[in-house]
């Protein structure tokens, strides 16, 4: 997975308007989030940044938005995904529970998957255990349980695009077009070691997603 992806993990389009996320994950402050987002446009710098912000059920996220009219960068949809990696991913997300078991004690689990997989996450980065699982690992997991969780609320689904980084599979839909990289911004978050994103990370795509059918 190339570095350069990382910098992009949700792409949502209006009709004409590009909005180029990306994430930069703020520390939790008792129970809220703070994410500062950077649209990667040709000229950013020199346009205005918008200040957004919303409330949610996981807490206060706030970003910075431009948009861009006319722009043509968009990830193209390759295909759609074989049988095999449909299942491979479905696999992937049912190894989360286990996953939750293990590093989230019972009295810390909380009803709602995304914040189980936050406390999950940060455990592991935590763990000083060298038989702990690896990255590699951990990035499959909890990105096909994330990717899961977004299909069943958000309505998007797994496809394969290709892009100016590459080819990768990541979360997609239509009206408004989506393309959203869950792996990529997990995998952001083990170079940085930085935690409590997941919910925060779904919050903000739930909006871009809600404001881009207006």
């Amino acid at each position: 997975m190339k570095t350069n992806r990382l910098l992009e993990l949700h792409r949502v389009f209006k009709t004409t308007d590009l909005h180029y996320l990306k994430i930069l994950l703020g520390a939790e402050i008792l129970t809220w989030f703070t994410i500062t987002t950077v649209f990667l446009i040709t000229n950013a710098m020199a346009q205005e940044k918008i200040p957004k912000k919303i409330e949610t059920p996981h807490g206060t996220v706030e970003w910075k938005q431009i948009n861009e009219a006319g722009t043509n960068s968009i990830a193209k949809l390759v295909r759609e995904l074989t049988p095999d990696e449909a299942k491979k991913l479905d696999e992937d997300s049912k190894r989360a529970l286990p996953l939750i078991e293990k590093y989230v004690p019972v009295s810390k689990r909380q009803p709602d998957l995304l914040e189980n997989l936050d406390l999950t996450f940060a455990a592991w980065l935590e763990s000083n255990d060298p038989a702990k699982e690896k990255s590699d690992d951990i990035i499959k997991i909890i990105g096909a349980a994330y990717g899961q969780y977004c299909i069943e609320h958000l309505g998007v689904r797994w496809a394969v695009i290709k892009d100016e980084f590459g080819t990768d599979i990541a979360l997609v839909r239509e009206n408004p077009t989506t393309r959203s990289f869950p792996f990529s911004s997990i995998q952001y978050r083990v170079e940085d070691k930085k935690t409590n994103f997941i919910c925060a990370l779904y919050e903000s795509l739930k909006h871009l997603i809600d404001d881009a059918k207006k």
